[in-house]
């Protein structure tokens, strides 16, 4: 099964920016339609499926998260915010497709002042796209793409000195992380309920995100945003909570497991991770004896990282890379991060109660529904800005395992692009659906357009091995 690429390509890229590119997207797309009505169908669902729920509308400046000005006055109820939210959802995810060109939106986040001086994010080169290898032409714009997913083992013959780690990991070892699970578990007040049912959806940061884009209507209307702001505040709290409730417990975390995921991250030079939970921890402690897993957090007397002090001790070592924070790690009223392990109060799926009002420590734990606010809260971390920066000057061929690189990690993304053209491994999920692969591949491609992409199936991979779920 193939599907012209290039033509795929197009519909994402004339879908750039605000109404004028809306006007350019549907007058490209009524001509192709004349041509190849099939493949229309086919690329718009393709394209709305990877849009519409990670929108971001252009050029808008975004604010802090956090309730301002006096209390709520607006006459609208929940009604209201219902319409707003899908207001801006329709409007949004139009503009979405912009997102693509990488480095040059990383660089304008990070370098706004307020993470390190001096490091170098580059942009895009136009031009590069995917396909045939070192030589291949630019000038070559159409690539067939089938719904093939390779073993593993067909690539593992080379040098991947680092791997990317996203939620596929922490689902195939334990299916309570699926979002549909952690939804069953949070304590939502019925406003923030209604929302997701509204939006028919358990993820929560696409309901996160669509909340964002309500405050942006209510702002653009100069209406006070009191209240979205609090159900902003509550759904983002109770992922954080939901994760620790539906967390694998220590005692039915088999040795095994711990062992295979221990040595295998053990492989690489460099490991990073999206996931929030505390899967990877366990399994570098399990097993610290046989391997040489590092997490920076080693300075004295309570754990806390020191951006003074990164440098590595031994070539030997891995270091692993939180890159959203993780349930074990916090930050205090100084900004100084560090983590909570079992000499500080034992059970670290307990950790609510470390964090109480006369705290100065809250969780470093990234949640937001959209990539630029979650650049906003990396940059406000020094911790989570060095692994950011740090994947963005890795320049090292790459195994992407378990990720979607969905719009809401744009800036994932975007720091994979920043570096220079390389070989990247992407794991897929035999779904059992050759459509679904197709787009799943087409879509990645667009979004690693520089450098040379291949896939493989998911489960052949030693971290999504079905052999380490847990029943």
């Amino acid at each position: 099964m193939l599907v012209d690429t290039r033509r795929a390509e197009g519909a994402v890229e004339v879908a750039q920016g605000g109404l004028a590119e809306e006007e350019a997207f549907l007058h490209q797309a009524s001509r192709h339609a004349d041509g190849d009505s099939q493949a229309y169908e086919r690329r718009c669902s393709g394209l709305e499926r990877a849009t519409k729920s990670h929108s971001q509308p252009a050029q808008r400046s975004l604010l802090p998260m956090r309730v301002q000005g006096p209390p709520w006055s607006v006459e609208s109820d929940l009604r209201g915010l219902r319409g707003a939210v899908r207001s801006s959802v329709d409007k949004g995810w139009r503009s979405r497709a912009n997102r693509l060109e990488s480095g040059r939106r990383v660089s304008c986040a990070l370098s706004e002042g307020v993470g390190p001086e001096g490091v170098k994010w580059a942009p895009a080169v136009p031009g590069t796209r995917f396909g045939a290898g070192e030589a291949e032409e630019d000038a070559m714009r159409t690539t067939t793409v089938d719904d093939e997913l390779p073993d593993w083992s067909t690539l593992d013959n080379r040098e991947w000195p680092t791997l990317i780690i996203g939620n596929g990991l922490s689902i195939n070892l334990w299916s309570d992380f699926r979002y549909d699970s952690l939804f069953s578990k949070a304590m939502l007040s019925s406003e923030a309920a209604d929302i997701f049912a509204e939006l028919d959806t358990t993820n929560f940061e696409t309901a996160l995100e669509c909340i964002h884009h309500a405050r942006l209507v209510l702002e653009a209307l100069r209406r006070r945003t009191n209240q979205v702001d609090t159900v902003y505040a509550e759904v983002r709290d109770a992922l954080f909570e939901a994760v620790t409730d539906a967390h694998l417990k220590w005692s039915r975390f088999p040795v095994n497991s711990h062992k295979q995921i221990a040595e295998t991250l053990d492989e690489y030079e460099s490991v990073y991770t999206t996931n929030y939970d505390l899967c990877l921890y366990w399994s570098h402690l399990q097993n610290r004896a046989r391997v040489d897993i590092v997490d920076y957090f080693w300075s004295q007397p309570d754990n806390r990282f020191d951006p003074a002090d990164v440098t590595l001790r031994s070539p030997r070592l891995t270091p692993v890379y939180y890159l959203h924070g993780a349930v074990h790690l916090w930050q205090d009223d100084e900004n100084d991060n560090g983590k909570w392990t079992n000499a500080d109060g034992g059970n670290l799926l307990s950790l609510a109660s470390n964090y109480t009002a006369k705290s100065s420590r809250r969780p470093l734990f990234v949640s937001e529904g959209t990539s630029r606010a979650k650049v906003r809260t990396i940059q406000r971390s020094p911790y989570l800005s060095f692994c950011l920066e740090s994947l963005a000057d890795d320049e090292q061929d790459a195994v992407i395992f378990g990720h979607s690189l969905s719009a809401q990690d744009q800036h994932i993304v975007d720091a994979i692009n920043a570096g220079p053209k390389r070989k990247v491994a992407v794991s897929i999920y035999p779904s059992g659906n050759p459509q679904k692969v197709i787009e799943e591949k087409v879509r990645i491609q667009q979004a690693l357009d520089r450098h040379r992409v291949s896939f493989y199936d998911s489960t052949t991979h030693p971290l999504g091995d079905p052999g380490l779920n847990i029943p």
